[in-house]
């Protein structure tokens, strides 16, 4: 794709590993020679790193391929959901929260201790997993696989595990609480067909049945409805691995949340909105979501990162396991799911795309769905999360997790409505990496790509550009006094230098 004569900004583009092995095996990024900005009709660039010696004394499998796999385009010119959602401010005022309660506070609101923004958290935030279900995910030579049934893990093909290695269970992988020995390893016969990825899915059949020989652990069955955009785009979803964090360091298994924000023939794609993600050594995964019964079920196995972004802070594609269902059934036999306990759920409940979730008697996940002139808020009379009218939440629709009006982070706290004004602080209202909103660091100070023009010299003159990389992490100033003064380039390039690059200019 060619670029634009010299009236093109360049954003450089930090690529991602188009084959990111599970939260175990890994791969370099690399960068998009010249760093360029994508024109609107271009579309990113997929890289498939190289395989890293995994984490056991296992010899590594065949290397994945190398080249640049062409896969499938994500929908649009640019790579989708690259801002975070924001809900739409209310026709009503906002709720207010009560000056002088002793809540902690500062200069913009009220102050939300949050998670730090980076790859993942050491807890499940946005689907309530047991503690049996937490130990199912586990490691395998170089990836990440997670127990599906008593006898049966899921894996991503080209994590290419030999029969004969471990599947270990437990928190960390230098001391696992458990081991069983991988029998069998069948692949999926059509990996790698047509479209690159595609059927990057493996079955590992153990040597015993977990369960019985470890009866705390309990699996976590593959969703077995079709899965569409319309009940699934916009959802927040669930993986944990033991991939690199932002330490530089991997081994320890940690969570994530991100946003379905595509949902193709093949795959699933999720975003953590450039402020967290999967990262080296996450590959074979599974992606966990709610199902309509209150079950926690495995949507499909991660298969790798693409397009434009923070380092494991861009997209990511999980393989549909609801298109490979009569295959793993195949081998495994009919999916057997039990009641839905009520994990990370408590009597206070949470509120989920207009549905009220919490934990009933007898520890079974009670899933109210509000109807028409109700809402899920705040309910004084059961303290906690329910379905009420509209008009009697006074939190105005946000629960303890929250969402963001406008620039302004708002939160319910039993109760009471709290907020905190992000723009007042040089922030950005979003979610943090427990799946909060917060008000996040703006290194751009609210910038965007588009940029602004500015007199810096005090002459009347507009010589200086001032842009946000697509990505939200770096502020580009360049002057542009000798390319002929700033100035809107295009509309959707915005403004820059009107005639050649800048001294100095590094995209």
């Amino acid at each position: 794709m060619m670029m634009k004569a010299t009236t093109t900004k360049r954003a450089l583009l930090l690529v991602l590993a188009s084959s990111l092995t599970s939260f175990g095996c890994v791969g370099d990024i690399s960068y998009q020679a010249g760093g360029r900005k994508p024109s609107p009709e271009e579309p990113p660039v997929t890289i498939d790193p190289p395989r890293e010696d995994p984490p056991s004394e296992d010899p590594p499998g065949e290397d994945p391929p190398s080249e640049d796999p062409p896969g499938e385009d994500p929908p649009g010119e640019d790579p989708p959901g690259e801002d975070p959602p924001t809900d739409p401010p209310s026709e009503d005022p906002p709720p207010t929260d009560p000056p002088g309660d002793g809540y902690p506070s500062d200069m913009c609101g009220d102050l939300r201790v949050g998670a730090a923004v980076y790859f993942g958290e050491t807890m499940p935030s946005a689907i309530p997993l047991t503690t049996g279900q937490n130990l199912a995910i586990g490691l395998v030579p170089g990836c990440t696989a997670t127990l599906i049934t008593p006898t049966w893990a899921l894996t991503a093909a080209h994590c290419n595990i030999r029969a004969g290695s471990n599947f270990c269970m437990g928190h960390d992988r230098s001391r696992p609480d458990m081991c069983t020995r991988i029998n069998r390893v069948i692949s999926h016969p059509d990996y790698n067909r047509g479209v690159r990825f595609a059927h990057d899915v493996t079955l590992l059949e153990l040597a015993d049945n977990v369960p019985e020989r470890f009866p705390e652990i309990t699996p976590i069955p593959i969703w077995t409805d079709p899965i569409t955009p319309s009940n699934f785009i916009g959802e927040t979803l669930q993986a944990g691995g033991y991939g690199e964090n932002e330490t530089g360091r991997s081994g320890t298994k940690f969570f994530v949340s991100m946003d379905v924000t595509d949902i193709t023939p093949d795959f699933v794609t999720l975003t953590g909105y450039h402020e967290r993600g999967i990262c080296f050594g996450d590959s074979g995964s599974s992606l966990l979501a709610l199902a309509p019964d209150g079950t926690v079920r495995s949507v499909g196995d991660l298969s790798h990162l693409f397009g434009p972004g923070a380092r494991c802070r861009n997209f990511a594609n999980w393989v549909r396991v609801d298109i490979h269902r009569e295959w793993i059934e195949g081998f495994t036999g009919p999916t057997v799911v039990e009641g839905a306990t009520c994990g990370s759920f408590d009597e206070i409940g949470e509120c989920r795309s207009g549905r009220a979730m919490y934990c009933g008697a007898d520890d079974e996940l009670q899933i109210d769905v509000c109807g028409s002139g109700q809402v899920c808020g705040w309910d004084g009379a059961s303290s906690g999360y329910r379905c009420v009218s509209a008009g009697s939440d006074p939190c105005g629709g946000f629960d303890s997790s929250g969402g963001c009006d406008g620039n302004t982070a708002r939160w319910c706290d039993m109760g009471t409505p709290r907020s905190r004004d992000c723009a007042a602080c040089g922030q950005t209202c979003g979610d943090d990496a427990g799946g909060l909103a917060n008000c996040l660091d703006d290194p751009c100070g609210g910038l965007d790509f588009r940029g602004e023009c500015v007199d810096t010299d005090g002459n009347g003159t507009l010589e200086t550009v001032r842009y946000c990389d697509r990505d939200g992490t770096r502020l580009h100033v360049y002057d542009c006094s000798r390319n002929g003064g700033c100035g809107e380039i295009n509309p959707t390039d915005g403004m820059f230098c009107l005639s050649g690059y800048p001294p100095g200019y590094d995209g």
